[in-house]
């Protein structure tokens, strides 16, 4: 989920998903669509967004720890728990499972993430993406029941 840039004051203050509720209700129209390559090889899939300055986006929730890498850019990443990391490449982290993060491109930005596939001859990019992410945190709730964090903020409604 993306879009152009807008006055600030137009994004409410919240969490990463209460951004990303209010880009789809009341930011539609303000929507761009952002340059996705794939890449496979040898068991392992590589994701590379290309994010133009000036937008805010949400990303995916990981099933997985993978690695993520900005190789062109600065972005602020913000995680909802922490204050903003502006990221600058080159930089190259492990990302954990489970976090769905929002950024706000300074510049334009270039964004990686190379996930290890159990489908290592899966050419389907839907395939793949469902094996990688997960579509809500009751999704990765399921997958990841140990993690008494996920389950209480599915229980107070605060994600």
């Amino acid at each position: 989920m993306a879009l152009t840039s807008i006055d600030q004051k137009q994004v409410p203050q919240g969490r990463v998903f209460a951004l990303e509720r209010a880009i789809k209700r009341d930011l539609s129209e303000h929507l761009v669509q952002l340059q996705v390559k794939h890449y496979l090889a040898g068991g392992l899939y590589v994701r590379a967004l290309e994010i133009p300055a000036g937008v805010v986006l949400t990303g995916h929730i990981h099933k997985r720890k993978h690695i993520a890498m900005v190789i062109q850019g600065l972005i602020d990443v913000y995680d909802g728990d922490a204050p903003p990391k502006c990221l600058r490449a080159p930089c190259i982290f492990v990302s954990e499972p489970g976090i769905k993060r929002a950024g706000f491109a300074i510049t334009d930005t270039v964004f990686v993430t190379v996930h290890k596939l159990d489908a290592a001859g899966e050419t389907d990019i839907e395939k793949i993406e469902a094996e990688c992410v997960c579509k809500t945190m009751e999704e990765y709730a399921a997958i990841a029941p140990e993690t008494p964090e996920i389950l209480e903020r599915l229980e107070t409604g605060d994600y």
